[in-house]
């Protein structure tokens, strides 16, 4: 049982340093345009979905309502929009609410 522990281990060593010795080409042409093009209608930027979802939220009150909560810690900022998810606005069991972090 310990042989097999002791070639286990020694196996799982030679293997993770096998990775320090991966060759890494410098010369690559780094200006070179990307093949694959970016789809624009696939990935939006934070800004526009954000103002995307606040126009869904203005669209849908009875349903969706949204937060926007800032802080700030010795020069560190941060900001969290919350989507709030309700099948009614009236439901106070929070149990049926669904909501979604969104940050930028």
């Amino acid at each position: 049982m310990d042989v097999r522990f002791s070639l286990c281990c020694l196996l799982l060593s030679i293997l993770a340093s096998l990775r320090c010795f991966s060759v890494v080409y410098g010369d690559a042409n780094l200006t070179k345009s990307s093949p694959t093009p970016i789809n624009r209608d696939l990935y939006h930027s934070s800004s526009d979905l954000i103002e995307e979802i606040k126009s869904l939220v203005h669209r849908h009150p009875d349903k969706l309502m949204i937060e926007t909560m800032k802080t700030a810690n010795k020069g560190y900022e941060a900001e969290i929009t919350v989507v709030t998810y309700c099948r009614s606005r009236k439901e106070s069991d929070d149990r049926s609410k669904f909501r979604i972090l969104l940050m930028k």
